[in-house]
């Protein structure tokens, strides 16, 4: 992850599709807790309505690292969800 658009450190995560049926897939993305992962519980962020992907709040709320509005880069959050917990974004 040394090449990631972010300065500091954040546990290893996944990111990916979910294939749901031959032309349907969910993209997702997995982090890991940065406090204790094989006891932290799981959080699931799914969007909450049409038009809205759980994407935007892994990369402006959620997230170990977000987006930062009106720039090209990105900064890390000290506010993330995976502090102390596993967290999926679907």
């Amino acid at each position: 992850m040394d090449n990631m658009p972010f300065s500091g450190t954040t546990p290893g995560f996944y990111a990916g599709y979910l294939k749901i049926d031959n032309s349907k897939q969910f993209f997702y993305v997995f982090h890991f807790s940065e406090s204790n992962p094989s006891i932290d519980p799981l959080i699931v962020r799914v969007s909450p309505g049409p038009g809205c992907s759980s994407l935007y709040s892994w990369l402006y709320s959620k997230g170990p690292f977000i987006f930062t509005p009106g720039t090209d880069s990105f900064r890390n959050n000290k506010h993330n969800w995976n502090k102390a917990a596993n967290v999926l974004f679907i």
